[in-house]
């Protein structure tokens, strides 16, 4: 896989896939990648939260040593919205 070969130091995880169209995924494959959707939609949803600031994913329109500052603020901001989601037992 290519990511294996890229990062050789990262650990990763890769959803299983069917071998065969005939061929069913057992319990326990269909369980880790049920596990690890749920870990990339919470992931994709973050990323597009803090892309709906304007400062990822666009053009930064700033002095680009700013820039880490700004994306600690929208770091920020996200994370304490979620927790406040969380907090008051709201989904995400």
């Amino acid at each position: 896989m290519g990511v294996k070969n890229d990062f050789p130091t990262v650990k990763s995880v890769l959803p299983f896939r069917k071998k065969r169209k005939k061929s069913e995924l057992c319990d326990e494959e269909k369980r880790n990648n049920r596990k690890h959707s749920k870990l990339r939609v919470t992931a994709e949803h973050t990323v597009s939260r803090i892309k709906k600031f304007g400062i990822m994913g666009a053009r930064f329109r700033n002095k680009l040593g700013r820039y880490d500052h700004a994306s600690d603020i929208v770091s920020g901001l996200v994370n304490f919205r979620i927790m406040m989601m969380r907090t008051n037992g709201m989904l995400l």
